[in-house]
């Protein structure tokens, strides 16, 4: 009788052990997201092992009501140990299906990321419209700069309007540039001319201060325009260049560029000379040296008339 009963316990934690093991295959199951056929072959394993189970019962002295009572026990107890995975959502009565439908805790490390995420957007936006305000701030305040230093250029530059130039200016101004169009004029050379017209001092200033006027090129004008009308020496076109109220400077620029050549302007004033009166050779010689001309261009200019 006792070996009938260490052989029924046996079997039955054999059986037991196999519900829990039949228990952790729906679990697995379920976890995988098997679908209901799958399910239904587990739940009709456990109905034959129950089923096999209680055949061997039947055998024994032991009451079957308790036996499945104990079984019902154990497996509420394993359902209690594995709630935390897998919950008994829907029974069948007629199949006798259980259908598992898995619960998911919301993920806390996942909302925290995402509201991280959140503050760090708006962060960076308040971050972006922050310093896109500076940038417009910097903007406008360069501008304003701007305007206030050409405001104080604009008032510190002396106006100047047409209303201030009286009418004597302007007509001194004119006749500055009527008398440049007709000839070559130094600079006080033309003052000169102006007050032989009667234009005041201030009108004079005006117009030669207006007048924008190269001097140089004014002697260079001038120094060609005698060459033109008579012979000249480079000596005696500095000379007359000066007369006419050039500088040394601006004189020697007319004579250094003027393009002479200066035996051919000796030749030509030696033949004005001997057309006007007569001269030994060694005489002309000495008139020509007299006018400026070296040596060698004033026996240039003697060879050049028959001597």
């Amino acid at each position: 009788m006792e070996n009938k009963k260490k052989e029924i316990n046996k079997q039955k934690y054999i059986g037991i052990a196999i519900c829990v093991i039949i228990i952790g295959v729906i679990v697995v199951l379920a976890n995988s997201g098997e679908n209901s056929n799958n399910t239904t072959t587990v739940s009709n394993s456990i109905n034959e092992n129950l089923s096999s189970n209680s055949s061997v019962e039947e055998n024994t002295t032991i009451d079957y009501a308790t036996e499945e009572n104990i079984i019902e026990n154990n497996l509420k107890e394993e359902n209690t140990s594995i709630e935390g995975i897998a919950q008994p959502t829907t029974i069948n009565e007629k199949t006798n299906e259980t259908t598992f439908s898995t619960s998911k805790s919301p993920n806390h490390s996942e909302k925290k990321e995402a509201s991280a995420n959140n503050q760090n957007i708006t962060t960076n936006n308040n971050s972006n419209s922050e310093s896109s305000s500076k940038e417009e701030n910097l903007s406008i305040q360069k501008e304003t700069s701007k305007n206030e230093i050409n405001s104080e250029n604009q008032e510190k530059a002396p106006q100047v309007t047409t209303d201030t130039i009286s009418i004597g200016e302007k007509n001194a101004l004119s006749k500055a540039k009527s008398y440049l169009n007709i000839s070559a004029f130094s600079k006080e050379g033309l003052i000169e001319q102006l007050e032989y017209e009667e234009f005041t001092s201030k009108e004079i200033d005006y117009a030669i201060n207006n007048i924008n006027a190269n001097w140089n090129e004014q002697a260079l004008k001038k120094a060609k325009s005698y060459l033109n009308n008579s012979a000249f020496s480079y000596k005696s076109l500095i000379e007359q260049l000066e007369y006419e109220k050039f500088t040394s400077s601006q004189s020697k620029y007319g004579a250094d560029n003027c393009g002479a050549n200066w035996n051919e302007q000796a030749a030509k004033k030696a033949k004005s000379y001997m057309n006007s009166m007569s001269f030994s050779r060694s005489g002309l010689i000495s008139q020509l040296e007299f006018e400026g001309f070296t040596t060698s261009q004033a026996e240039y200019g003697a060879k050049s008339v028959g001597y």
